[in-house]
């Protein structure tokens, strides 16, 4: 309904996830192998907000197949385990988006989202 898609591999499964101390670990199937480049990094990025969006993760750590894997970010460079801040810069920015999105509940949580990563990620513009 609002044109949205995903850059994790539709064949990828969720193998297990184990939350300790703050730090979830997904646990994906070799599928998610399948993705490389930038959606690699919009996959992660997925994952890793969408995992943030839960008060007791903190920090997000992936394997495939049970093998522990570094993962991209646009400010670290490759990182074993990386946080929602990682990954601030990937987000639309409401103010552009909001000529072609209708939905003003969506654009207002946008918004709520982003201005709450800003405020609490150092180094965000």
């Amino acid at each position: 309904a609002h044109d949205l898609t995903t850059s994790i591999p539709v064949d990828t499964e969720l193998l297990s996830v184990d939350l300790q101390d703050g730090t979830l670990t997904v646990d994906l199937s070799e599928e998610f192998d399948n993705v490389v480049g930038p959606s690699r990094q919009q996959a992660i990025a997925q994952i890793v907000l969408t995992s943030a969006d839960f008060s007791n993760v903190s920090r997000v750590r992936f394997q495939v197949d049970g093998t522990p894997i570094q993962v991209a970010t646009p400010t670290r460079g490759d990182a074993a385990t990386v946080t929602a801040c990682d990954y601030v810069s990937l987000l639309a920015d409401p103010t552009e988006i909001s000529q072609e999105v209708t939905d003003e509940e969506m654009l207002r949580l946008l918004q709520e989202r982003v201005a709450a990563l800003e405020d609490s990620c150092p180094d965000t513009e």
